[in-house]
């Protein structure tokens, strides 16, 4: 109504104007808001300056009370300095009294003469005083030369009090300068404050420009809702009318539902008359469905109107028909037709309502248009406010991210600030320390200098006013800009608030645009209700359609084989004209190649000729004189002369035999080539099979064996040639003068000349009777060239393709025995035949005459056994250099043998005179390599002149490279002193040469440094002294990144001295053995050097786990409480060691404690170890108790078993832990091994233990002498040796004492040259310190001697691996098994036999970093199986003199780094967390802390799944040397930053571990070489062009572990031991995961399985049978069963066999099949001709038959999808799951709706889909049980029986595939047409009537139903039947 509306428009301006007044509110507050802060600040400012004022005031107090307290100092000074001048003042006095006694003393001695009587009188009693005087007068002087001192001492100390005052002037005057630098940079800071204040207010201004912009927005955001509101009035108007129209629909809507009812009485009526008249019902449908057609053409369009009346027409003259037939029922006809007028009528009626509605529809449409227009306009200007808001938030971001910048700067200036007051606090630190000084000084100062004090102070003091006024002026500003931040964030609230407001508008209106669009359409669909009918009419003409449709599809599919198989054939056509073109290409290419060959050849012919002709020289060079007349030529020079020929000569042949040897391999290909053309035209081929090309290949063949023979006898002749050379060379060398050696030289050469003649003359015959054969051979192939043009004739003119394919006759691939191919089938092929030939017996015939000559020349030069080595004399020159180390040798023999093409041994030794060596026993020496040639060498050799000072050159033969320079340095050889130098480029870097700790960590230093080779019992924390090993050889490498390797094998004291340029071993005995080692690379010189002193020893399995060891488990509950306490943390454990505590009293070795560890108690421990599968190691001492009873000290006494002292006559006497011991001479003793075996036995009979623990074996010495003996004369030294080891015992108590001396020992004297060699190596020194320590210093005497009569001086350094290798024969005849034997002594060659540890540590940062270095160069030196005492044997560190100790890590920081050690320890080769007794180190087993725990478990579990890959790791350096772990250069040595990168190593070839290894550290940045790189915990990629750091975050209890791309990592699962996961059954224990490297080929990896049991799938079959069968050209089948076992398979029943297809042929194959070689693993490949891609591929994986196991895995590319493999519900759809994920294959009952499960079926049948689009299959046709195993890298069939029956289809689409399986297993049923439709069906539709009340009312509802299915409900009962 229109009051109603006038009233509604009032509201609406209401709400406008509250809404306007509400913007306007909400602006003003924001002013207010704004205003308020104004205030705020402006208040704050204020509060600020006030506190700033307070601080000046407070701080100019302390600077008073600071002025106040210096001046009292002053004062007290100036006191002092009073006292000080007061004393002297009574000095002087005293001094002045003397002097005036003196004088009055002198007047009284002047006398006159008449006292002279009285002094007679008195002379005696006179001369009693003077006597006195000048006692006193002494004594006075001696005062005041006292006082004199004491003065010279204070004036001394006045000076240096002074002094020092002045030293401090100058300190106070250097912190003044920092204060002024200091207040610079505040003023600096204060500047930029200014700038960030100045900022802030700009800041402010935009904020306010901003506000006003908002209020502007706000106004016309305003006005836009104004204009909303206004179009969304419009738009309820325009509903409204909408629902006005809706309502006239409705009443349409009625009257149409009036007239369907008419329609329905209608059929009714003529549904009556159709029951009356049933013999006219089919002529009613059909005049029924041509109304339904006229009607639905009707309602489609008007335009068919007239086709529908024609039809009736039609239909009409049809009835006319029937009437004359049925007379009778004329009239009842006539009604119906009048019935049908009625209908038309009614239809039509109905096309005009419909056209109406129709015309109201698109009207309504118009408007509806209209309304979206109006909308679209509308949503406009919303996106215009959108923009201007998102501006808005913009600008309010920008202005956060200022304050954010504010924000930061000024949390720098508080840091500058903070360091500012680190400063002043240091300075203030500095002035007390000068007024202590002050105060101890007592100097004077004047007052200028105590103002000029104060003036600095009060300056100072200014200067810190001020900046702390600036510190709390910024403060202020800080807490502003925190205020102006809330404000700033509190806005931007209030715009989110709007922003909401806006968007909720939006929202509505969408909705109710939502609700208009769902009216409509609502209108619309019911509007389509009313065609329903109609669609009801078109099913009842679509089911007479149906025949017509059937056969229609059946045409169509007859039609689309047609086109399929046209398409195929038009493939197949072009495949064979790409083919054939091919071919064409390649016969070209062949040719052209052929023609090459042959120009390669003939310039071959030419070289020969040239090489004949050097020959010819080389004859007539040996035959001729002196061209002078002279005297003819020694035998020396013509064997150098010889000797160089023979070298250029074979260099020459050498370099021929390659050429030619590539030239038969290509001439090979080119002839596989042709053959493969050959097989493509089978026709043409057998063609030249027949008639007279058999003849002729026999001909030609027949020849060719005749050329044979003559081959044959010319060999006989060379052959007999060879043996009258050898005969004649032997007579020549029985000659000794050098005349009749050269006559025999010119006879031999003589000889030589007229055999040649000889042999060319039949040489000539041979080749006559050869070319006479190739005449013939020519003749037969012109024929085959002439009959196979006319096979390519007759072949053009039939119309097939291969023309271009001719040939030769198939089988005779090869045309001569000796090189010759057949030929390509033309001409040209012939010739080139022809001339293989002729060049072939050229060159056979002079390659056999100049190795000939080589031969004969070889041998007369000849002095060594491997050909190459030679040796000469090399005399010293006359000025014997440094004489102080005695006279050198004056004659020396030196030898250059090459060894292998890459190692060199050069020995220098003294003529004539035997010298000490490192025995054969200790390192092998193998000799040169079986048919080595000078050729193969990577170096040459400049060997010194004769007469010229010694200088060695060794180059790299390839670049030039010196690999050993001794140029320009001196060589010296004494009896005591050898000196050896070699250049060293100085951008070169080096490694090895130890054992020492170095404070660079691997990085050998060259800064003069000298690393010195003894062995010795010294902490491993002490940096830079010489420790338990002798390794005197290095890594080399350059700064290009080649690499080579030194050693100089000496076990002689040593120091190697290292500087820029330079190394210089030099030894104190001995011989020179040099040994060189060209690489190129890192690891490749590590392997030739174990290839020499023996690859390591293959540990244990268990060996690679956890250990626990300490020095301090008392006795054995202690010890089972570790073990306890690991089981209880949950973290494995995998080895216990147990130290000296073990043993019997006075710690005698190989016993058990009664007290501590009872052996019966020890014997059940061990037992329980073992049940646990854990293990036990002892420790083993070299020193023997002399203890009277002990049974090991009496039979070493029986057996004579011990080292003697230098006498030879007793054992040598030491002491260590037993107290007086003997040293069992490991080394040389016959009896010692058969003593060891006996004791060891015992030992281990009563607790069979896993392993030993060599310690000490240094050997160890507590006392220093030649000869030592038991003081018996000291009864407390003999108490301390004897007395029991107590049953709880400290290291002070009992150890303590142990360690020094007890015994009475003979030092040795001057003259002994063995204890003091002329030299002194730096034994105890370290860096650039020269220690002079004695050789015998806590060692066995250099004096003492071994059974042999070798000196401990010569042998020292051996003593250690002599004793590994002892035991490691012992515990292989003892246990049967391979042994563990850890050793602390090592020398080049004891990684064979042992373990190692870098002994004796401490717990901190530093030694955490030197572990790294100590196990890299332990696997350098061929002990793979190194690691240090993880968290450090002591807490302490030591400086470089070891004791005392100098720091000891807190509590947090010493967890921190145990934490961060057993994380890094975690991935040592050998594991062990260790620790000493006492006080010395805190108890730090994992279990002790609960973040060291967690470490532990997590790093070790990762250890434990990788202990196969370390094992397998570890067996490659076993079998093939190199390292275990290996610094991170082995990777890339080019990469400069990788060779310093020192704290990082890899762990076999792909897992890096990067450490950390410094306090408070949670971020590294550690290097990665060039690469993809894996995390190891959660595969997280780091891509690497170039080597570079990385930034990585690695927080407490976290490491950083990388797999290295394209490795492939085998794994286990993770267990406490190593035994509870390596047997368990196969399939379930591990994986294999591949880390495959972007755009890199296949990953590689390698596995070591050894002695592991995997139980529970039964034993394999021991012969399987398979067989590969071609099908189709793109279908496969492969089987493999038991040979002669009948199996089950699928029956032919279920899936018929089709077998091969008819015509198959190879070269149609799509397909190429490599199989598995006869003996070796299985191993089959399947790939793609066309592209080499794999289909099917096991390679790497291990095939399994077994009764009931079968195991087969393909490799599968990461980047390929899988589909198929069922039937099961996945998570993932379609897409088959990669995850590790298992499909089982065993049908059962179990719901669908369950995933992941195996469901009904069973399909063993995949579809791969690979990345580029090509996709093949492959079916496992096996019925049995059966999983499949899917991961990133394969797919692996697990089958519980049955046989491997295998087919593959090439696809190459996948609906390809699908059709090539099909055709295998059968083609899909066709199903009956109504199949198509809608079904129903339900197990509950429990009768009959339920059954049809769902059909009725499928109907009522309109809804098609083709077909219900009955469920059990419609079966009888159990008893009544159906």
């Amino acid at each position: 109504m229109p009051w109603a509306q006038s009233l509604e428009k009032q509201l609406q301006q209401i709400d406008l104007t509250l809404e306007e007044n509400g913007g306007r509110i909400g602006v003003m507050d924001e002013h207010l808001k704004n205003v308020q802060q104004e205030i705020t600040y402006t208040e704050s400012r204020v509060e600020a300056e006030k506190r700033e004022i307070e601080t000046e005031e407070h701080l100019k107090i302390m600077a008073d009370k600071e002025i106040a307290r210096m001046q009292s100092d002053l004062g007290r000074l100036e006191k002092e300095k009073l006292e000080l001048a007061d004393r002297i003042t009574g000095l002087q006095a005293a001094i002045f009294r003397g002097s005036e006694k003196l004088d009055q003393f002198k007047l009284l001695m002047n006398w006159n003469q008449e006292e002279l009587d009285q002094w007679a009188v008195a002379q005696r009693q006179k001369e009693e005083d003077n006597a006195a005087l000048d006692k006193y007068r002494l004594q006075d002087e001696g005062k005041k030369k006292e006082l004199s001192l004491a003065l010279e001492k204070l004036t001394q100390q006045v000076a240096t009090q002074r002094e020092a005052l002045d030293s401090e002037v100058t300190d106070t005057q250097a912190a003044q300068i920092q204060l002024d630098r200091a207040a610079q940079d505040f003023r600096q800071l204060h500047a930029e404050r200014q700038d960030l204040i100045h900022q802030w207010d700009e800041a402010r201004e935009a904020m306010k420009h901003r506000d006003g912009a908002i209020q502007v927005m706000a106004g016309a955001f305003a006005e836009r809702k104004v204009l909303l509101k206004q179009k969304q009035a419009e738009l309820d108007a325009q509903a409204r009318f909408l629902a006005g129209e809706q309502a006239n629909n409705c009443e349409l809507e009625a009257q149409i539902a009036y007239y369907e009812r008419e329609m329905g009485k209608a059929r009714e009526l003529q549904a009556t008359e159709a029951a009356k008249l049933d013999d006219l019902a089919n002529q009613v449908e059909l005049l029924q469905s041509t109304l339904s057609k006229a009607a639905n053409d009707l309602a489609n369009a008007g335009t068919s109107a007239n086709a529908a009346r024609q039809d009736l027409d039609s239909k009409r003259k049809r009835l006319e028909a029937v009437r004359k037939k049925h007379a009778a029922l004329k009239q009842q006809l006539e009604g119906e037709f009048g019935q049908l007028d009625s209908l038309e009528n009614k239809v039509s009626q109905l096309e005009g309502i419909r056209q109406r509605e129709e015309a109201n529809l698109r009207a309504l449409q118009q408007e509806h248009e209209a309304l979206k227009k109006e909308q679209f306009r509308a949503g406009q200007g919303l996106h215009a406010l959108r923009l201007r808001e998102q501006e808005l938030v913009a600008e309010i971001a920008g202005g956060q991210s200022q304050s954010r910048n504010l924000t930061a700067r000024l949390k720098a200036l508080d840091e500058q600030l903070l360091r500012q007051g680190e400063l002043m606090y240091a300075v203030d630190l500095n002035l007390q320390e000068m007024e202590r000084r002050i105060a101890r000084a007592g100097g004077h100062r004047s007052d200028d200098e105590a103002r000029a004090l104060n003036a600095r102070i009060a300056k100072l003091t200014e200067i810190l006013e001020g900046v702390n006024a600036e510190h709390s002026m910024l403060l202020e500003q800080v807490k502003q800009a925190e205020l102006d931040l809330g404000e700033a964030r509190r806005a931007n609230a209030a715009l989110g608030t709007e922003k909401q407001r806006v968007d909720d508008t939006i929202e509505r209106l969408q909705l109710e645009t939502d609700s208009t669009a769902r009216a409509l359409k609502a209108a619309i669909a019911d509007k389509e209700k009313q065609l329903v009918d109609h669609d009801v009419l078109k099913l009842q003409v679509h089911r007479l359609r149906q025949l017509l449709s059937m056969h229609a599809d059946e045409v169509y599919s007859l039609e689309s084989r047609k086109a399929q198989l046209k398409l195929s054939l038009d493939e197949r056509r072009h495949e064979i004209e790409v083919h054939r073109d091919g071919l064409k290409s390649d016969l070209k290419l062949v040719r052209e190649d052929i023609h090459r060959l042959t120009l390669e050849l003939r310039d071959r012919q030419q070289k020969v000729e040239v090489l004949a002709t050097k020959f010819e020289t080389l004859t007539s060079k040996n035959r001729a004189t002196d061209p002078d007349g002279g005297e003819p030529k020694s035998q020396a020079y013509y064997i150098i002369k010889a000797a160089q020929e023979r070298e250029e000569l074979q260099v020459a042949g050498d370099a021929l035999d390659a050429r030619i040897s590539k030239a038969e391999a290509e001439v090979a290909m080119l002839s596989n080539t042709l053959n493969q053309m050959q097989a493509t035209n089978t026709a043409f081929s057998s063609s030249l099979r027949q008639g007279d090309t058999k003849a002729t290949l026999q001909e030609r063949n027949a020849l060719r064996e005749q050329l044979d023979a003559s081959y044959d006898k010319l060999k006989a002749l060379r052959q007999q040639e060879a043996a009258l050379l050898a005969e004649l060379q032997q007579q020549q060398a029985a000659g000794s003068s050098s005349e009749a050696e050269l006559a025999g030289m010119q006879a031999l050469v003589d000889d030589l000349a007229r055999k040649k003649a000889e042999a060319d003359r039949q040489l000539e015959e041979q080749r006559e009777k050869e070319g006479r054969a190739l005449r013939a051979v020519q003749r037969a192939q012109k024929l085959l060239a002439t009959q196979a043009s006319m096979a390519r004739g007759s072949s053009a003119a039939s119309g097939e393709g291969g023309s271009g394919r001719g040939s030769s006759a198939a089988g005779s691939s090869r045309a001569s025995s000796a090189t010759g191919h057949a030929a390509a089938g033309d001409d040209v092929g012939a010739a080139v035949n022809v001339e293989e030939v002729q060049q072939d017996v050229q060159l056979a015939e002079v390659r056999l005459v100049t190795r000939t000559m080589l031969q004969e020349l070889g041998t007369l030069v000849q002095q060594h056994p491997d050909g190459l080595a030679y040796s000469a004399q090399l005399e010293q020159l006359p000025n014997d250099p440094l004489p102080q180390y005695g006279p050198s040798f004056q004659q020396l023999t030196w030898q250059v043998s090459p060894e292998t093409p890459s190692r060199l041994r050069v020995q220098i030794s003294p003529t004539g005179e035997k010298r000490w060596r490192v025995p054969h026993s200790i390192v092998p020496r193998p000799g040169a390599a079986a048919g080595l040639t000078a050729s193969s060498l990577l170096y040459d050799v400049s060997p010194p002149e004769p007469g010229a000072p010694f200088a060695l050159q060794v180059t790299r033969r390839a670049t030039g490279q010196a690999i050993f320079d001794t140029t320009g340095h001196q060589f010296v050889f004494k009896d005591q002193f050898i000196q050896l130098t070699t250049n060293v480029p100085e951008d070169a870097d080096l490694y090895g040469l130890g054992e020492a700790t170095l404070r660079g960590g691997l990085l050998l230093p060259r800064n003069n440094s000298v690393l010195t080779m003894w062995n010795r019992d010294l902490a491993s924390a002490s940096v830079g002294f010489n420790l338990y090993g002798s390794h005197p050889f290095y890594l080399q490498v350059s700064a290009d990144g080649t690499s080579h390797g030194v050693l100089l094998l000496n076990s002689n004291g040593m120091d190697v001295l290292l500087n820029q340029t330079s190394l210089t071993y030099r030894a104190i005995g001995g011989l020179v053995e040099l040994y060189l080692f060209l690489g190129p690379t890192p690891e490749a010189v590590i392997r030739q050097y174990h290839e020499l002193i023996g690859r390591t020893a293959m540990q244990p399995y268990w060996a690679l786990g956890a250990h626990q060891s300490k020095w301090g488990y008392q006795n054995l509950s202690i010890a089972a409480e570790a073990v306890a306490n690991y089981s209880a943390a949950g973290i494995p454990l995998e080895c216990l060691f147990v130290d000296i505590e073990y043993m019997s009293d006075n710690f005698r070795t190989m016993t058990f404690s009664e007290d501590r560890y009872p052996a019966e108690q020890m014997q059940a421990f061990v037992q329980q170890l073992h049940a646990k599968g854990q293990r036990w190691v002892p420790i083993l001492n070299p020193g023997v108790g002399t203890q009277k009873g002990f049974r090991a000290y009496e039979d070493g006494n029986r057996n004579d078993i011990w080292i003697k002292d230098f006498t030879g006559q007793k054992p040598y006497l030491g002491q260590v832990w037993p107290g007086p011991a003997y040293y069992p001479d490991y080394l040389a003793s016959k009896n010692v091994s058969s003593w060891l075996r006996r004791h060891l036995r015992a030992f281990y009979e009563q607790a069979p233990f896993d392993g030993v623990w060599l310690d000490m074996n240094e050997a160890s010495n507590f006392c220093s002498g030649t000869r030592c003996e038991l003081d018996t004369g000291n009864a407390t030294k003999l108490h301390l040796l004897k007395q029991k080891t107590p049953k709880d015992f400290e290291l002070s108590e009992f150890f303590m004492p142990r360690v020094t001396c007890q015994l009475k020992c003979e030092q040795p004297s001057a003259s002994d040259k063995l204890s003091n060699p002329p030299y002194k190596i730096s034994n105890m020194g370290y860096e650039n310190y020269k220690g002079d320590a004695p050789l015998q210093m806590k060692s066995i005497s250099p004096t003492a001697l071994h059974a042999d009569g070798t000196k401990e001086y010569d042998a020292h350094n051996l003593y250690g691996t002599a004793m590994a290798m002892r035991h490691h024969e012992a515990l292989v005849a003892i246990t049967g098994e391979r042994p563990f034997i850890l050793s602390r002594s090592t020398f080049p060659g004891a990684g064979r036999y042992v373990a190692h540890w870098t002994g004796d540590n401490s717990g901190n940062w530093h030694e955490l970093f030197h572990s790294i270095a100590g196990v890299l160069s332990a696997n350098m030196w061929g002990i793979a199986m190194t690691g240090a005492d993880i968290c450090g044997f002591n807490d302490v560190a030591f400086d470089n003199v070891g004791w005392p100790p100098k720091k000891v890590l807190p509590g947090p920081e010493y967890e921190e780094m145990c934490n961060r050690w057993t994380m890094a320890g975690a991935f040592y080769p050998f594991s062990r967390n260790h620790m000493t007794i006492g006080h010395l180190s805190r108890s730090h087993e994992p279990y002790q802390w609960q973040s060291v725990t967690a470490a532990h478990r997590k790093a070790y579990g990762l250890r434990y799944q990788l202990l196969t890959y370390i094992y397998s790791s570890l067996f490659v350096a076993h079998s093939r040397g190199g390292t275990l772990a290996r610094p991170l250069l082995f990777t890339d040595s080019s990469d400069a930053a990788a060779r310093n990168a020192t704290a990082q190593w890899l762990l076999g070839e792909a897992l890096l571990v990067s450490p950390v290894i410094t306090p408070n550290t949670t971020r590294i940045t550690p290097h990665f070489t060039a690469g993809t790189w894996y995390s190891a915990w959660d595969f997280s990629k780091i891509n690497v062009t170039a080597g570079k750091p990385v930034p990585l975050d690695v927080p407490v209890g976290d490491l950083a572990v990388h797999f290295r791309g394209g490795a492939i990592i085998p794994m286990q699962p993770y267990a406490n031991v190593w035994y509870t996961a390596a047997t368990a059954p196969a399939g379930r224990s591990g994986s294999v995961r591949s880390v495959v490297k972007a755009n890199a080929g296949p990953g590689s990896g390698k596995l070591r399985i050894d002695a592991l049991v995997i139980a529970g799938y039964g034993p394999s079959f021991q012969q399987l049978t398979w067989q590969v069968s071609p099908e189709t050209p793109s279908r496969l089948r492969v089987t493999i069963s038991p040979t002669a076992v009948k199996r089950w398979r699928v029956p032919d029943s279920i899936v018929p066999r089709p077998g091969p297809a008819a015509g198959l042929t190879a070269s149609s194959l799509l397909y190429d099949v490599s199989l598995p070689e006869p003996g070796a693993p299985f191993a089959l490949q399947v790939t793609r001709r066309a592209t080499g891609q794999a289909i099917f591929d096991t390679t790497g994986h291990q095939f399994v038959f077994k009764d009931q196991f079968i195991q087969l895995t393909t490799n599968v590319p990461e980047d390929a999808d899988l589909y198929g493999l069922g039937e099961a519900t996945l998570r993932g759809g379609l897409l088959l799951p990669r995850n590790g994920s298992v499909i089982t294959l065993w049908a059962r009952d179990v719901a669908a709706a369950v995933t992941d499960w195996n469901l009904y079926s069973a399909h063993p049948f995949y579809v791969q889909v690979n990345k580029d689009g090509t996709s093949h299959g492959v079916l496992l046709l096996n019925s049995n049980g059966m999983d499949v195993l899917l991961n990133q890298t394969s797919l692996t069939y697990r089958a519980i029986g049955g046989l491997v029956e295998l087919y593959l289809f090439l696809g190459p689409t996948p609906e390809a595939v699908i059709r090539q399986y099909h055709e295998l297993i059968g083609r899909t049923a066709m199903q009956p047409y109504w199949a198509l439709g809608a079904h129903q069906a339900r197990w509950g539709y429990q009768n009959l009537s339920v059954f049809e009340d769902v059909v009725s009312n499928y109907s009522a509802a309109g809804l098609p139903l083709e077909n219900i299915f009955a469920d059990i409900e419609y079966q009888g009962g159990t008893t009544s039947g159906p």
